[in-house]
């Protein structure tokens, strides 16, 4: 089974084990775990969970959308923690979430580049929904 097969199949699980909330799931990282975001107490928390459903442990409060970098070790998200959905940038661990947009639109359903340097997301700035890509330090911000 493939991974991307894998991780549907592990997200619509979650979603029965979970209640019927939705749950929005990343491709499994480099040290295996399953990054998700779901529901639990009125806002989008991200969690980190085993393939087989064993030590989720909670990464954050008010993120959604969690993807990986493609070495493992960082986690792109979306949050409206600062009133809107922006993009923000954090540890595998959770720690040292790092804001990487910053404007009055909704950010949303980011994902790093192959090499990590980049983040590409969702927005409609110009009232058409729109791709962006963004250095992950906030930088070089360009419409697609």
């Amino acid at each position: 089974m493939s991974v991307r097969r894998f991780s549907l199949l592990l997200a619509t699980l979650a979603i029965g084990v979970l209640g019927g909330r939705p749950v929005f799931a990343a491709f499994p990282g480099v040290n295996g775990k399953l990054a998700f975001s779901t529901s639990r107490n009125g806002a989008f928390e991200t969690y980190l969970i085993n393939p087989g459903g064993t030590n989720e442990s909670r990464l954050n409060s008010a993120g959604a959308l969690p993807s990986w970098n493609a070495d493992g070790t960082r986690i792109v998200f979306q949050t409206n923690r600062d009133g809107n959905d922006e993009i923000y940038v954090m540890q595998s661990d959770g720690s040292n979430p790092v804001r990487v947009t910053s404007n009055l639109v909704q950010d949303e359903a980011p994902a790093f580049s192959p090499d990590g340097l980049w983040v590409v997301f969702h927005s409609r700035r110009n009232g058409a929904a729109e791709i962006y890509k963004i250095r992950t330090n906030g930088t070089n911000e360009t419409r697609l």
